[in-house]
């Protein structure tokens, strides 16, 4: 997994790269609330994600729910195969809002 953040673009990129799972939860999830805590606004590239488990899910909802409560711009674009999948299947109408059918921001 890899985490590539674009700090000099407006909004922040955060591309997300290869495994988003349990595994790479603990650095995942650290990268991620940083970038938030940084920028007032966040744009997270899914389209490399090859694998996404709930641990994934659950923190882009968490990090959706932080920026909510921040009052920072969160978008999610680019939903990969993989992502889109664990969403349909998971049926979380909140993650599907924020990423519409062409992987742009809804």
């Amino acid at each position: 997994m890899t985490i590539i953040v674009n700090s000099s673009a407006q909004p922040a990129q955060i591309r997300i790269e290869g495994e988003f799972t349990i595994y790479t939860a603990a650095e995942s999830k650290q990268q991620l609330m940083d970038a938030l805590n940084e920028h007032a606004a966040v744009n997270v590239e899914l389209d490399a994600v090859e694998e996404i488990d709930t641990s994934g899910v659950q923190l882009l909802l968490l990090v959706q729910r932080e920026a909510q409560r921040l009052g920072k711009t969160l978008t999610l674009t680019g939903a990969s195969p993989a992502v889109q999948e664990v969403i349909n299947l998971l049926n979380l109408a909140e993650l599907n809002a924020a990423i519409d059918a062409t992987g742009e921001p809804a």
